[in-house]
């Protein structure tokens, strides 16, 4: 996938998710009312740290390199994330960058999206914005939707630009389980360019089988030239 091939005019971000997953009950005593509560499972955390024990808390991407974020074995739920890169006000480094997750062993990923659409940012404009699932503010871009695996996740950053990266910071929140129900539901997100033409629908999504649409990410633009 290069988001360089066509022209962008419309670009476009759909995402199908996930039910099932068995959940302990809210107490309703407000936003920390069940704190108290230990959580079933544990917690893995991965992130760009500094593994020699200094503050270079980031990696660097040169164009063309591929980058592993998660490489996880066994069962869990992808349940937030934190990302952010420096230059970050360079458009092409938002949209050159590629995010692909890979769910219990799959050859082909069920994410594959530049790094700013699959925040929700269109054409790589670095805008604040506040969401459920997601946001973008000043110390970066989050993303909270629930992204389950039976026996193994790998999730992966790759520069297909020109322009290397300095700094790109990151931190990925896994929940551990021994084992999920086998109703839950894998996380899909995928991106296309489409030029437009008067009269001619622009499919959103086509799909078959079990799941959930929760959204797309539509983002316009007028063709250079283009004329009111």
């Amino acid at each position: 996938m290069n988001p360089h091939k066509s022209i962008r005019y419309i670009s476009l971000m759909a995402c199908c998710i996930i039910a099932g997953i068995t959940a302990t009950a809210q107490i309703g005593e407000g936003p920390l009312g069940d704190l108290f509560l230990s959580k079933e499972g544990g917690l893995k955390h991965y992130s760009s740290y500094d593994t020699t024990g200094g503050n270079a808390d980031f990696r660097t991407l040169a164009p063309g390199e591929k980058l592993v974020l998660v490489n996880h074995k066994g069962a869990g739920v992808v349940r937030r994330w934190w990302l952010t890169i420096a230059p970050r006000n360079v458009v092409e480094i938002h949209r050159s960058l590629i995010i692909r997750c890979y769910w219990d062993d799959e050859k082909e990923p069920s994410v594959e999206v530049p790094v700013s659409d699959f925040f929700g940012m269109g054409f790589g404009r670095w805008k604040d914005f506040i969401s459920l699932p997601l946001n973008m503010t000043s110390g970066g871009y989050n993303c909270y939707w629930p992204m389950p695996f039976h026996r193994s996740a790998l999730i992966t950053v790759e520069n297909i630009g020109k322009v290397p990266v300095s700094n790109f910071y990151y931190n990925i929140d896994i929940r551990t389980y021994d084992k999920l129900p086998q109703n839950a539901l894998y996380f899909h997100a995928q991106y296309r360019q489409v030029h437009t033409e008067k009269g001619i629908p622009v499919t959103l999504l086509e799909t078959t089988g079990r799941g959930h649409y929760v959204g797309t990410l539509l983002s316009m633009q007028p063709e250079k030239g283009f004329k009111h």
